[in-house]
């Protein structure tokens, strides 16, 4: 991404951004198991721990923080 580069662009709605986020973790999750089920010395990707943590940010409302979501 260029320096100066918004994310997620302005024309994206919280929604759009927390369906993308959503796409990108199951994705990445995908990409661990199978590195898992062959064995892999480094799997890749993110680990059911970390895929469930991205899960639970796009469960969050348009102005909750994390650290509200915590408590």
């Amino acid at each position: 991404m260029r320096p100066g580069t918004r994310w997620p662009p302005p024309w994206i709605t919280p929604d759009e951004a927390r369906t993308l986020l959503r796409e990108w973790a199951d994705g990445q999750h995908r990409l661990h198991r199978g590195d898992v089920e062959r064995a892999a010395d480094s799997p890749l990707g993110l680990t059911p721990e970390r895929h469930a943590q991205v899960l639970a940010l796009t469960e969050l409302g348009d102005n909750e923080t994390v650290r509200a979501a915590i408590r």
